[in-house]
This record gives structure tokens, sequence and C-alpha cells, in this order.
């Protein structure tokens, strides 16, 4: 009885050797295998630091940028700026200038200066001459032929310039005479005071400026009384018959 227990703990303990025996080589083998399997994926996957370099995509340069993205454009013309058009002014042929200028020195008189003027070879402004009565262009002319006499005339410009000279010069010969004339022709003493006063006449007025209505009337009364016949021919008789008349009125009143 004691000897089959004793054979039968044996055989249990036999048993249960084999049992972890295989046990552990099957964990050794699992782990061999597992070791192995894992070493094979790893060699499967694993890649140098040199092949996930190459293998990321390269960077574009700038340049490649540039080129990748840029556009063609239509070249762009600049506009076509007109040049300004310069219009000459109209000019007589130089033959025909030469010959009026030829005849304008021979033009010995007012008459004939007037007629030579009014060439259209010459394109003279005349718009101002024919501003002037009969008398006044006359007078412009007959300086014009002095000055021509004189050989001031060369060419068209020196001509207008001269005959403008003379048109200015002459209105203010025909505002005085016209000043005159007023003077010479007032019917009463308040007309007389008006044409005393002209600015055209220019008289000298000491005494007579600070004297009252009434005063200055009496004086153009005086100057009225004092006309002669033939009227006032020049400035410097009105101005003596003013002065005059103003002396006596300051008289008259310093011995009321």
């Amino acid at each position: 009885m004691t000897k089959k227990k004793s054979d039968s703990k044996k055989s249990v303990a036999k048993v249960l050797t084999a049992t972890m025996a295989a046990s552990t080589i099957v964990t050794v083998v699992s782990a061999a295998s597992l070791g192995t399997d894992f070493l094979q994926d790893a060699g499967q996957t694993e890649t140098t630091v040199t092949d996930s370099v190459y293998e990321e995509k390269a960077e574009p340069t700038v340049t490649e940028s540039v080129y990748e993205v840029q556009v063609e454009q239509p070249p762009v013309t600049p506009p076509v700026v007109a040049p300004p058009v310069v219009v000459a002014p109209v000019q007589a042929p130089v033959a025909g200038v030469e010959a009026a200028l030829q005849l304008l020195s021979q033009a010995a008189d007012a008459s004939s200066m007037k007629a030579v003027l009014g060439a259209p070879e010459l394109a003279l402004n005349l718009s101002l001459l024919e501003e002037l009565a009969a008398e006044d262009q006359t007078a412009v002319a007959a300086e014009l032929v002095k000055l021509n006499i004189a050989g001031q005339f060369g060419s068209t410009l020196e001509l207008q310039t001269a005959l403008d000279a003379a048109v200015a010069a002459q209105r203010d010969v025909a505002a005085l005479r016209n000043a005159i004339a007023a003077v010479s022709q007032a019917a009463d003493a308040a007309s007389m005071k008006e044409a005393l006063e002209s600015p055209y006449l220019g008289l000298v007025m000491v005494g007579y400026r600070t004297m009252t209505d009434e005063a200055k009337l009496q004086v153009a009364d005086a100057v009225k009384n004092a006309v002669p016949s033939e009227g006032f021919t020049d400035r410097g008789a009105v101005q003596t018959a003013f002065k005059k008349a103003v002396v006596a009125v300051i008289q008259l009143q310093a011995a009321n």
C-alpha cells in the first residue's frame, strides 16, 4: 500500500516536471519566434536617415516658385502723344514785303504814307489807327513820314511798333484837343465847370479845389466870359484864363 502511493507520487511528479518543461520550451520558442518576427517586421520598415531625407519631397527654390506662379502679361504699349500743332502766322511773301517797304521808303507825305500802310503785303494791324478821326490819322501818317526819312523801318515789325507808338501819342493829342474845344464851346457856367475839371485838360487848380460849389461856378462863369471869339487854341491859354478867374473870385470873397 505504501509502495503504491510512493510510485503514484513519483508518477505525478514526472508528469508535472514534463508539463513544466514543455511550457518552458513553448515560452522560449514563442519568444524566439516573436523576436524573429519583430526583427523581420523591423527590417521591412526600418529606413536610414539618408533614405528618409531623400524620400521627402524637396521644397522648391525661390527661383522655381517664381517661375511656377508667374503669369506672362502682354506687353504694355505706351500711348502715342501727338506733338502740339503749331500754327505759323500768315506772312506775306518776302519779295512782296520787300517791295512794299521799298514803296514805303519813297512815301514823301502823309497821303502817300497812308496809302502804303494799307498794303496787304505789310499785313499791319491798323485797328487803332482807324479808330482815330481823319485829321488824327493824317497826323499819325505825317509822324511816320518823319521816321521814314530817318530810315527807321527796316522790317514790318519796326514799322508796326512805330505805328502803335504814333497812334498812342495822337490819341492823347486828340483827347486834349477835344477838352480844349469843350471849354471853348461851353454854353453856361455848369458846362464850363465840367469842362474845366476834365482830367484830359489837366489844369493846375491851386486855390480852386477848396472853394465852395458856388465859388467854383463863379470861376467857370468868369472863364466863359474870357473865351476868345476863335476859341482857345491850346491848354496854356485856358490855364491863363482859369488862373485869372480863380484870383478874381478869391479877391471878391475877401472883399466881402
